[in-house]
Parts: structure tokens; sequence; C-alpha cells
């Protein structure tokens, strides 16, 4: 499974990319005996008005699952 996205067409003097693309990518993780649906990649590309130009990308690797219990009482003494 896969999200994109792009922006484009800020105002100038925005102060952000003048183009920006964005990519999930999405799948199944065996975590234990069950497997979940996670983002395992993501890729980045920022064009700025000045010329720079940023691509960033990310391997999400190690996925754990993390677990907690809260119990709250109130009113008792």
């Amino acid at each position: 499974m896969q999200f994109e996205k792009v922006d484009s067409g800020f105002p100038p003097g925005f102060g952000f990319a003048s183009e920006s693309k964005e990519v999930i990518s999405w799948d199944y993780v065996k975590i234990g005996e069950t497997s979940y649906l996670l983002p395992v990649a993501a890729d980045y590309l920022f064009t700025y008005p000045w010329g720079d130009v940023w691509h960033i990308e990310v391997q999400y690797r190690n996925h754990r699952r993390f677990e907690t219990s809260v119990i709250l009482k109130f009113g008792e003494n």
C-alpha cells in the first residue's frame, strides 16, 4: 500500500518549498504471531524557490509492539 502527495504553487515569500512530494509505503509486518499494517519506507523531495533540493529517504525497521495499561480511580479515599 502506498500514499503519495504532491504540493505545488505556494505563494512567493511563503518560506516553504515551492514544490514537495511525499511517498509513504505500508506493508504487513509480523510482530510475534500477528501481522500489522505499518509504514516500511518513506521518500520526501522538497524543491525550494532559491534552488535548494532536499531528498530524504527513510527505511523503517525493527518494528516492535509497545503496550501499556492504566487504571484510573476517582473519588475513592
